[in-house]
């Protein structure tokens, strides 16, 4: 039997993802802050080859800034493929960061992508080994205990996030809504807690974490649902094309000295492809790859660009 939350007298029911890329990732690459910490980014995936010129793909890397950390990503949903690949997918992610190229590839990579790269992350990258994290839809019954086994069979510093999602159950129990979620999990660096008085107190805290994704924002007296924090930049973008606010002659739309936001093809200055290139209602190409601190930032940078005033038309909704 599904396990069930009760959130405000509200049903939520134990759902399991079926595609990992479509319905699994994009849940993941939306809470990277809250599983690995506020000073953590998330970089897509790239692949890495051995010394024996052997390529392995991990679903991404994320650094953690704040303690100069960084981790090796894998996401997998439960099941005979999961427990059968994995243990050979974490040797290839090992035996590749032994090859000094592989390591030259991600450091170049994460450093072109951002603004602003921090001094030490060339030390970080070429010096520093990486944790393997696999984050994993659910580690339920006997297939959850084989898969523990494998992973840490294979190596013993590895971790495992079970990130269980609940699907908000339909008042007349016909089914669930797929779009109304509480995820529990948990994080990689313990939360934590303040007191009522809102000053923290040392020593406490949270051991688990469930977040809601209830939410949605306003641009001017339009209102539009948030699943996704990417989609307040692709919904800002739509928006002001279709208000004929964002025109061709603006495009390209530069976000740093390699990187656009908005291109009519999904290429960067540079001539790198974009790392999270969504299609806009007219064909146009946006980068969403970025926190969500970052697509608010975006978000209001284009308002501006086409004259409006940012905090005045652009408003947050928590239901």
């Amino acid at each position: 039997m599904n396990e069930v939350l009760i959130k405000d007298g509200v049903k939520y029911q134990l759902w399991k993802p079926e595609d990992e890329v479509n319905e699994f990732e994009p849940l993941i690459k939306d809470y990277i802050k809250d599983i690995f910490g506020n000073g953590c980014k998330y970089f897509p995936k790239q692949k890495l080859k051995t010394l024996a010129n052997r390529s392995s793909i991990p679903e991404g890397f994320v650094i953690d800034f704040k303690n100069q950390k960084w981790y090796i990503v894998e996401l997998k949903l439960l099941g005979y493929d999961a427990i059968n690949r994995i243990s050979g997918q974490i040797v290839d992610y090992k035996n590749a960061i032994e090859n000094p190229r592989t390591r030259k590839q991600i450091f170049e990579s994460i450093r072109d992508s951002m603004d602003d790269p921090p001094k030490f992350l060339y030390d970080l990258i070429f010096n520093k080994e990486p944790t393997i994290i696999v984050v994993i839809d659910n580690l339920d019954g006997v297939d959850g205990g084989q898969f523990k086994e494998k992973v840490y069979g294979t190596e013993r510093n590895a971790k495992i996030v079970e990130f269980k999602t609940f699907a908000r159950v339909k008042s007349d129990n016909s089914g669930i809504i797929k779009d109304v979620y509480i995820h529990e999990f948990k994080p990689i660096v313990p939360y934590t807690l303040p007191p009522p008085s809102g000053k923290p107190v040392e020593g406490v805290e949270e051991k688990e974490r469930v977040s809601s994704t209830q939410r949605g924002m306003r641009l001017e007296g339009d209102y539009f649902p948030i699943r996704f924090s990417k989609e307040i930049s692709v919904k800002t973008a739509n928006w002001l094309i279709k208000k004929g606010k964002l025109k061709h002659s603006m495009i390209p739309i530069e976000t740093g000295k390699k990187r656009f936001l908005i291109n009519f093809s999904p290429t960067h200055k540079s001539g790198d492809k974009f790392w999270m290139p969504v299609k806009l209602d007219n064909g146009w190409y946006l980068e969403t790859h970025a926190s969500e601190e970052r697509n608010i930032y975006l978000s209001k940078k284009l308002l501006k660009i086409c004259g409006y005033s940012p905090d005045d038309v652009l408003k947050f909704v928590n239901i």
